[in-house]
C-alpha cells in the first residue's frame, strides 16, 4: 500500500519508540491498525457501491432500449390496424334492399315454363346401371 521496505519499517518503529515512549506505543499501534482497517472497509464499500451503480446504469439502459423497441412495435401495429381499417370493405348497396315489398311470395318468373305432364327425356341421367352395361 505505501511500499515500505523492512528497513524503513524498522527505522519508523525506532523513531516512534523514542518519540512516543514504550508505554503509549502499543496503544498507538492499535489505534493505527483500527484506522487502517476502517479505511480498507470504506474503500471496499465505495467500490461495491460504485459497481452496483454501474450495473444499475446498464440495467436502466437496457430497460430504456426495451421500452423504445416496445413503443416502436406498438406504433407499427397501430399503423397496421389503421391501414386495415382503411381497407375495410364497404357494405354492399342495392336498390332492392331499400324496397323489400317488391318480393311477392309464390310468383314464378314469366320466362320459365314448367310442365309436369311430360316425361323426362331419355338420357344418361335416366338410365339404370343395368342398361349402361
Amino acid at each position: 500500500m505505501f511500499n515500505f521496505g523492512l528497513s524503513e519499517l524498522i527505522l519508523l518503529g525506532a523513531i516512534a519508540l523514542i518519540v512516543i515512549g514504550p508505554k503509549q506505543l502499543p496503544e498507538l499501534a492499535r489505534n493505527l491498525a483500527r484506522f487502517v482497517n476502517e479505511l480498507k472497509r470504506a474503500t471496499t464499500d465505495f467500490r461495491k457501491n460504485f459497481t452496483e451503480v454501474e450495473e444499475l446504469k446498464n440495467v436502466a439502459k437496457e430497460l430504456t432500449s426495451v421500452a423504445h423497441d416496445t413503443e416502436d412495435w406498438v406504433k407499427k401495429k397501430a399503423q397496421q390496424l389503421g391501414d386495415i381499417e382503411e381497407e375495410k370493405p364497404q357494405p354492399l348497396k342495392t336498390g332492392h334492399v331499400d324496397n323489400p315489398n317488391h318480393i311477392v311470395e309464390g310468383q314464378a318468373s314469366k320466362s320459365i315454363n314448367v310442365n309436369n305432364d311430360e316425361p323426362a327425356h331419355e338420357g344418361f341421367a335416366n338410365k339404370t346401371k343395368k342398361e349402361e352395361s
